[in-house]
Order: C-alpha cells, then structure tokens, then sequence
C-alpha cells in the first residue's frame, strides 16, 4: 500500500476532465493525483513549489557549508592583500 501525504486526492481521469476545479478546491494545497487508487503524482501550486526548491537549495548549502568546515584544519590560511 502506498501512503497519501497529502489532504486531497484525485483520480486521473478527474483531473483531465476539469483541472482549474481541482485546483480551485484543493485551496493552496497539494493533490495526490492517483491512477487505479495509486499515487502517480502530486499537484503543487506554484508558490508552493517554489518554496520547496528554495528550502532544498537551503538545505544542499548547508550540507556544503558542514562538509568543508570538516577541512578547516587542512586548509592553508591566505592574506587576501598579498594575492
């Protein structure tokens, strides 16, 4: 069994059949759109989608950022003037 993780749901055949209405009533939220009762693919509005991307860069430059403060104690120190 697949799990849901969204409130809204529709089936595909829905979806076709009138997408502005879906999104309209899911009110800002995802929808699970599912094929045979099974999790194909989620809906997102645009804001929310754009956060997502925005969280996950975030997320991916922290992860830089902690790697490389791991070579601190390799790291040769530079006088920015000198250069």
């Amino acid at each position: 069994m697949n799990r849901i993780v969204s409130e809204y749901s529709v089936s595909l055949s829905e979806l076709k059949k009138n997408p502005m209405a879906i999104i309209k009533q899911s009110h800002g939220e995802a929808v699970a759109v599912l094929h045979y009762n099974i999790p194909i693919a989620c809906l997102v509005p645009a804001a929310m989608y754009e956060n997502m991307m925005e969280l996950l860069s975030e997320t991916e430059l922290s992860q830089t950022v902690t790697s490389r403060l791991k070579d601190i104690p390799d790291a040769i120190e530079v006088d920015l003037d000198e250069l």
